[in-house]
């Protein structure tokens, strides 16, 4: 479903609807990227709480990040910028915040140091996805550098 909503110009441009057109264009595998993205987060968010619930900058930066998903699935440029991918901005803001979040989280659980079964396997799942996820970065710019497929 496409739809043009806005022109700037009788020449062309603005933006339409236009769902995953260019995020798949950029991710053969859309589904898979934002798991590859987000596993480390996620794993934070659900596994790693003090029972508290979820801190406020945590739970607004995951509010930022699904809204700007959203725009970035939704939205697509009309004309010659349509696959720049201009709508991905926010995504990738996004994505940092909640990481950088979920890393302040998880270094505070870390901290605790206590001797139970569950601490133990939360802080050794959560390093090895934060490890994979710093391996899959350094991957992906290697493959932006290198090929013109970007992502998996």
């Amino acid at each position: 479903m496409k739809t043009l909503f806005f022109s700037e110009a009788p020449s062309g441009g603005g933006v339409e609807i236009a769902f995953l057109d260019v995020w798949s264009y950029w991710s053969p595998h859309v589904l898979l990227s934002v798991l590859a993205v987000t596993a480390f987060p996620i794993w934070v968010t659900a596994f790693c709480g003090s029972g508290s619930g979820m801190t406020g900058i945590m739970k607004y930066s995951w509010i930022f990040y699904v809204i700007s998903c959203c725009e970035f699935a939704f939205l697509a440029e009309v004309g010659n910028r349509r696959y720049h991918g201009n709508f991905g901005w926010g995504m990738c803001l996004g994505i940092g915040i909640v990481t950088l979040s979920a890393l302040m989280r998880f270094i505070n659980y870390v901290h605790l140091e206590r001797e139970d079964g569950r601490y133990r396997a939360a802080v050794f799942i959560g390093a090895a996805l934060l490890s994979m996820q710093f391996f899959l970065g350094i991957w992906y710019y290697w493959r932006v550098l290198t090929t013109p497929v970007q992502c998996f």
